[in-house]
């Protein structure tokens, strides 16, 4: 079983698109997760515990800064893109998180008011590759023509 970032960018970026009507928002919705090539990923328990959010979110944001100038993205991020972003979480917490139920689950690291309607197809890693860069090449390309 696998899943990547580059499929879940993907989701992100069909959720801008077609569920909040904001096509204009594509590009920083597929590279909303860039800066994490750089500092990496903490799961969310770490992410928001006092101990590591501050020094972590030092780090990420200087990383966030330099992805939003090389790629000329919004910064800070929009506020929808981080909403798309927990809705395709919290369907990915429900479709691709393996449980016991023995366990308590009680706890969400995530906001709960949204779920993407995706199904995680959990693409190989070379699939998931292609389907990110020819979605990049897909947005590049009616940027070109845009402007």
């Amino acid at each position: 079983m696998h899943y990547s970032v580059a499929e879940h960018s993907v989701y992100v970026a069909d959720y801008v698109v077609k569920e909040l009507n904001r096509p204009d928002l594509e590009l920083e919705a597929l590279l909303h997760d860039a800066p994490e090539a750089f500092n990496g990923d903490l799961i969310r328990p770490l992410k928001y515990s006092e101990d590591f959010r501050k020094p972590f979110k030092r780090v990420e944001r200087v990383n966030e800064i330099a992805v939003a100038r090389r790629f000329g993205l919004i910064d800070p991020m929009p506020k929808e893109v981080k909403i798309a972003d927990e809705a395709v979480c919290h369907t990915e917490w429900l479709q691709v998180v393996p449980r016991d139920l023995s366990e308590d689950w009680d706890v969400e690291y995530h906001n709960t008011d949204n779920k993407a309607n995706i199904t995680s197809a959990m693409l190989n890693p070379y699939e998931a590759k292609m389907l990110f860069l020819n979605r990049y090449a897909e947005i590049q390309k009616r940027m070109a023509m845009a402007a």
